[in-house]
């Protein structure tokens, strides 16, 4: 399953990137965040479509599987399915 890759590789990112914008926002700008989000769903065969810092999350899609989105809730990050 395609989005389980995404999710196995983009989850470590946003665990780090998760830590740094709770220390970091006020100084830091979130469209940097969400390039870098963006370049690893790209780099793990997703389509992103957004993330977003309040939830901390990020969407994507998966050619014939559908859309996603990996949100971090505290400590935890899951893979959720979106229904269309």
């Amino acid at each position: 399953m395609k989005a389980n890759k995404v999710f196995n590789q983009t989850a470590p990112v946003m665990d780090n990137l998760y830590e740094r914008w709770q220390d970091e926002q006020q100084y830091e700008e979130w469209k940097d965040y969400a390039q870098v989000l963006k370049k690893s769903v790209q780099d793990a065969g997703g389509v992103f479509v957004k993330a977003t810092n309040q939830p901390f999350e990020v969407v994507f899609k998966s050619a014939g599987e559908g859309t996603f989105k990996i949100k971090v809730n505290g400590g935890n990050i899951k893979l959720y399915s979106i229904k269309e």
